[in-house]
């Protein structure tokens, strides 16, 4: 199955949210530091996933002319959500 380039810009904006979600509890000082371990390892893997979905969304977009440039995408995410 392959995504479309809207589905990647979701799965790109929920990646984005809950990196942002566990970069609050890492850097939260009365944070358990279980919780702070555990946010640590999750964010090596979302770091990875949006590494991946960053790649497949450039290459889908460069045959697109409908729509954003992944740093624009970007930006919009941070501007609306975080």
């Amino acid at each position: 199955m392959e995504l479309s380039l809207s589905q990647l810009a979701l799965l790109i904006e929920l990646t984005e949210v809950e990196l942002a979600e566990m970069k609050k509890i890492i850097e939260d000082k009365n944070a358990d530091d279980d919780l702070i371990n555990d946010s640590s390892e999750h964010s090596l893997q979302l770091l990875a996933l949006s590494s991946t979905l960053k790649t497949m969304y450039k290459i889908k977009w460069a045959d697109s002319e409908d729509e954003i440039s992944y740093e624009l995408l970007i930006d919009d995410i941070h501007e609306r959500r975080l």
